[in-house]
């Protein structure tokens, strides 16, 4: 009896560009007997499914580098029937030839080190996790934009020797602005440039609450983003952004997977028979880090019966130094973050009135026009509604 063919291994190398893809085709299981059957280079974007139908087999495996545009090529060979992988494009990038690296070579790389099997593979969020992810991205851009337009003005001011009181460094307000007009006899062309600046930083604030009213809004759609306000030093802003870059909380098999997605781990030096912790990695989603630390220095600064944290990182703190007692809470946050998402139950929980706060907080975000569309009279009324929602949650064990 004849003994079966082992059917010989296809993988597609993508180098992927926003107006063309090069493509390598490459034949075999291991890099080293694998063979580079044929390259195409410059294939128009807009026409990738067709060139793939005729060119590649059904079976093969499509590999790319994650990039601005993986995510959406990924979801358009997906749709017409072909296994798609992103790899890490950190990894990729380790392997790359510095003295000549065109796409062609770039395509046949990026096959190459996917058998390898040295490069992870990225999970690809699903269409609602990357609209909140350019969301929160937006977000974010715009508090940078108004940070910038702020130090620019204060700039200068700062040329002129002029120096706000601390009562004055609101600078969206009208009176604040009028005192700077009349701090001095500025000339025409001064005067419009504080007045382009006014104009950007307005700009700015503006879509930074255009940002924070429609996530403020899908926290209310989604019970586990308000779930997640009930862990101390999560806000509005902090539970959506967990939950953008989260997505689906089972492929973080426990709570340290979690935290080292967060660079919140620290980093392990070993050899020999002696091992040493180091600085936390910092590898990740630093933007969620970040957020994570405000929540930690917020755990810091209040004291409270029914805060557990407070005591146990002052203890830390004084042993071990500020620095190491927030990034020790932070990581206690996302641990609770984890074991809220899979229905576990967790113990850095907010007391009541805390929750109220946040609630409040959420209601003037959104303002008193789209709460009264939303069929609730008075913010108290929003408000102790979503809090009855928060604590049906959690007797349900966070499941809705």
């Amino acid at each position: 009896m004849d003994k079966e063919k082992k059917k010989v291994k296809i993988t597609v190398g993508l180098d992927a560009h926003p107006d063309s893809i090069t493509a390598a085709i490459v034949v075999g299981d291991k890099p080293a007997d694998a063979i580079v059957d044929k390259i195409s280079d410059a294939v128009a974007i807009n026409d990738m499914e067709r060139w793939f139908k005729k060119s590649v087999p059904c079976d093969a495996v499509v590999v790319l580098e994650a990039s601005g545009n993986s995510f959406d090529i990924f979801t358009r060979l997906s749709a017409i029937g072909y296994r798609t992988i992103v790899l890490d494009s950190v990894q990729v990038g380790k392997v790359s030839k510095s003295y000549c690296n065109t796409d062609k070579i770039s395509a046949v790389r990026i096959a190459k080190t996917y058998l390898t099997g040295l490069s992870d593979e990225v999970w690809v969020p699903d269409p609602v996790t990357r609209e909140r992810r350019e969301v929160f991205s937006a977000y974010q851009q715009s508090v940078k934009d108004c940070t910038r337009h702020n130090n620019r003005i204060k700039s200068m001011l700062n040329s002129y020797t002029i120096r706000l009181k601390k009562q004055d460094r609101n600078l969206a307000d009208e009176k604040v602005r009028n005192k700077i007009y009349a701090s001095r006899d500025w000339s025409e062309t001064q005067k419009a440039l504080f007045e382009e600046a006014f104009d950007d930083l307005d700009r700015a604030a503006d879509k930074r609450n255009r940002m924070r009213r429609i996530m403020a809004a899908e926290v209310l759609k989604e019970s586990k983003m308000l779930q997640l306000m009930r862990i101390f030093g999560l806000n509005v802003i902090a539970s959506y952004g967990l939950i953008a870059m989260i997505g689906e909380p089972g492929r973080f098999l426990n709570p340290k997977k979690l935290s080292a997605y967060f660079g919140l781990c620290p980093k392990i030096k070993q050899s020999g028979n002696v091992a040493r912790l180091g600085g936390i990695s910092k590898k990740g989603r630093r933007e969620i880090r970040a957020l994570l630390v405000q929540a930690a220095q917020t755990v810091l600064r209040y004291q409270s019966k029914s805060n557990p944290l407070y005591h146990w990182a002052w203890k830390v703190r004084f042993k071990k130094g500020h620095n190491i007692a927030v990034i020790a809470i932070a990581r206690k946050i996302a641990v609770a973050v984890w074991y809220l998402l899979m229905g576990k139950p967790f113990k850095v929980k907010e007391n009541t009135l805390t929750i109220r706060r946040k609630l409040i907080g959420l209601a003037k975000i959104l303002g008193p026009q789209q709460i009264h569309s939303m069929g609730f009279g008075t913010y108290a009324i929003f408000v102790d509604h979503h809090l009855n929602l928060i604590e049906l949650f959690a007797c349900k064990g966070g499941h809705t």
